[in-house]
C-alpha cells in the first residue's frame, strides 16, 4: 500500500516537472534570443557589394555599429561603438565620424588613422579622396587627403566654410 501511494505521488508530480523543464527551456531560448538578435538600421553598402555597414537597434540605444563582408557573414569584420556618421569614401575605406574624431578605416588590412578635432567630414566620390575640416583649436584647417591610404596631399588655415560644386567638385573655401 505504502508504494502504491509513492507511486501515485510520483505520477501527479510528473506532469508539473515537465512543465518546469519546459519553462526553463524556454527561458534560457529567451536569453539567447535577445542576447544574439537585433534590429538593424542605417544600412549602407560599399558600391561593389564587398562591405555592409549596419546599426544595432536595441530598446535602450542604437549606437553599435557592424562592418560585414560578403564573403564572411557568420561574424562582423569589425565593429564600433558610439559612432557617428559612417562614408565609403571607395570600395575598401571607410570614413567613421563622431562630435569631434574622425577615423579613416582600411577595410582589408585593418588599419586605421585617427583625426582629433575634426568637425565636419566631406568625400570626394570622383577622386576617391576627402577633406577634413577642424575646430578652431586645430585653425579651421581643412585637409584634402587620399582616399586609399589617408595621406595628406594639401591643407589650409583659418577655413570658415567651404562647398563642393556638383558638377565638377570644385571646392569654394571661405575664410
Amino acid at each position: 500500500m505504502r508504494y502504491l501511494f509513492l507511486f501515485l505521488s510520483l505520477c501527479l508530480l510528473l506532469p508539473e516537472g515537465r512543465k518546469l523543464a519546459a519553462q526553463n527551456r524556454h527561458d534560457s531560448l529567451r536569453r539567447v534570443v535577445t542576447q544574439r538578435s537585433w534590429n538593424i538600421a542605417a544600412p549602407r553598402m560599399s558600391d561593389d557589394g564587398k562591405w555592409l555597414t549596419v546599426r544595432k537597434v536595441y530598446e535602450q540605444n542604437h549606437d553599435t555599429m557592424l562592418i560585414i563582408s560578403r564573403h564572411t557573414l557568420e561574424e562582423p569584420i569589425e565593429y564600433g561603438v558610439k559612432t557617428g556618421n559612417i562614408v565609403f569614401v571607395d570600395n575598401n575605406h571607410l570614413l567613421i565620424h563622431d562630435s569631434h574624431t574622425t577615423e579613416w578605416l582600411s577595410l582589408q588590412e585593418r588599419e586605421s588613422l585617427y583625426f582629433e578635432g575634426v568637425k565636419r567630414v566631406q568625400v570626394l566620390q570622383h577622386t576617391k579622396q576627402f577633406l577634413l575640416h577642424y575646430n578652431s583649436k586645430e585653425n579651421n584647417r581643412l585637409e584634402l587627403r587620399e582616399g586609399n591610404r589617408g595621406n595628406l596631399l594639401n591643407s589650409i588655415d583659418y577655413v570658415k566654410n567651404f562647398y563642393m560644386a556638383e558638377e565638377d567638385g570644385t571646392i569654394y573655401v571661405v575664410s
